[in-house]
């Protein structure tokens, strides 16, 4: 019990729990007798990776050319490190992840809000097919394991042969 008549003294520690801060505050009498310990940990929020954003090719171009440069913009909130992915489909079908590991990053440019990422990625030939319409879509995941998913699916369709 606390009272008034007699001299408390205090100590804290700071350290790493689990990525997160804690604080361990000890109070005790001048006798150093009645311990009361409280500890205060803080774990930082993650947010997944912002919405991918300066997509190319742009939904709707049409007379893409057969060796085409996808290319996008994304960056995570708290500056995890991030695994872009590139989904593509025939017009209409289920979209298989094509990127696996292919990206190749563009560049890395540190604004005063975070990193932002410049993906691209070219595919072998024979991937795509002339006279054929395509949709693409990408997603990123962060550190943390948290998943993004673009702003839809983009369309195009390659230049005739």
């Amino acid at each position: 019990m606390i009272t008034s008549s007699s001299s408390y003294y205090w100590s804290s520690n700071t350290y790493a729990e689990n990525t997160g801060i804690a604080w361990s505050l000890s109070f005790y009498s001048g006798e150093m007798t009645d311990f009361r310990d409280i500890t205060v940990t803080l774990n930082p929020v993650n947010d997944p990776p912002a919405l991918p954003f300066n997509e190319s090719p742009v939904d709707g171009s049409m007379d893409v050319a057969l060796d085409t440069v996808f290319s996008w913009q994304c960056s995570d909130p708290e500056d995890d490190a991030i695994t872009p992915h590139l989904y593509l489909s025939i017009e209409n079908a289920s979209a298989d992840e094509i990127s696996n590991g292919k990206m190749v990053l563009d560049t890395k440019e540190k604004t005063a809000e975070n990193t932002v990422f410049t993906w691209r990625l070219t595919l072998p030939p024979g991937t795509l097919q002339y006279d054929t319409p395509y949709t693409w879509r990408v997603g990123a995941t962060d550190s943390h394991g948290l998943k993004t998913q673009g702003r839809g699916a983009f369309s195009f369709s390659l230049l005739a042969a």
